[in-house]
């Protein structure tokens, strides 16, 4: 009888301790997605905060006059010479060198303002080649004050754009609000968090301001959040289980083996 009841105990503490196993891996996986999201937002809204002090850097007036020319020159209706005419302005020169500073100041990894060409967006194809998308250039830069000098775009370049965010950059273009959603990616150039600031002029959208802010402690800050997550977790439910055995022992186990 001894035998029965100690394989009876024997499983009551398994039990309790895969339930605890259960417990401690629900908890933990919830908070570990809850607080990745409140720090990315916390990430987000800085982006955001940043494309809106470089918006005051430029009038709304002169930013629309850049953009049509951004635009005059990748149609051919305008030469090189003139579009660096406008790179050459005191003015465009000014907004380029506060955005670089801005961008130091602020650890960002970029900050531009861009056109989107809707229709050739809207081209796009999720069969294409790797050689098909280097061809597919729907982003038309105005200011661009990436970290690495020598890779900025300069004024009426053409780039390509991240595929995952075409959705939402079209309806910002169409409603010139700024999207719900956040811009994250994870790619060569690290992982990081992305504003797209609209700029409505007369109605219309002529340029969106963006802000790269790169997500660099977010992953050690989650490794040691989970760290702490289980042990504390763990800690608590064996000092449960503990006591909840011993309860169960002297109420349920040891009148058991008196009968």
């Amino acid at each position: 009888m001894k035998r029965k009841h100690s394989r009876l105990a024997f499983k009551f503490i398994i039990g309790f301790e895969l339930l605890g196993i259960l417990i401690c891996a629900v908890s933990s996986g919830i908070g570990f997605f809850q607080f990745k999201s409140h720090i990315e937002k916390q990430y987000n809204d800085t982006a955001y905060d940043i494309a809106a002090v470089a918006q005051t850097y430029i009038g709304i007036e002169k930013l629309n006059e850049y953009t049509e020319a951004a635009i005059a020159y990748e149609k051919g209706e305008i030469s090189k010479q003139q579009i660096n005419q406008y790179k050459m302005e005191d003015t465009y020169q000014q907004v380029k060198e506060k955005l670089v500073n801005l961008r130091e100041k602020m650890g960002a990894n970029d900050i531009f303002m861009v056109y989107v060409d809707q229709k050739i967006m809207n081209t796009y194809d999720s069969n294409w080649t790797e050689e098909q998308l280097e061809q597919w250039k729907p982003t038309l830069y105005i200011f661009d004050a990436y970290k690495v000098e020598d890779e900025c775009f300069q004024l009426g370049d053409t780039a390509r754009f991240n595929p995952a965010f075409i959705e939402d950059t079209v309806k910002l273009f169409k409603t010139g609000e700024r999207p719900e959603n956040y811009f994250i990616s994870e790619s060569n150039f690290g992982y990081n968090t992305s504003a797209m600031l609209p700029v409505v002029y007369n109605g219309k959208v002529i340029a969106a301001i963006g802000v790269e802010v790169p997500m660099t402690h977010i992953k050690s800050v989650l490794r040691q959040y989970i760290w702490y997550a289980v042990c504390v977790t763990v800690l608590l439910i064996i000092l449960v289980i503990t006591v909840y055995m011993f309860y169960l022992y002297r109420s349920v186990i040891r009148p058991i083996n008196k009968i």
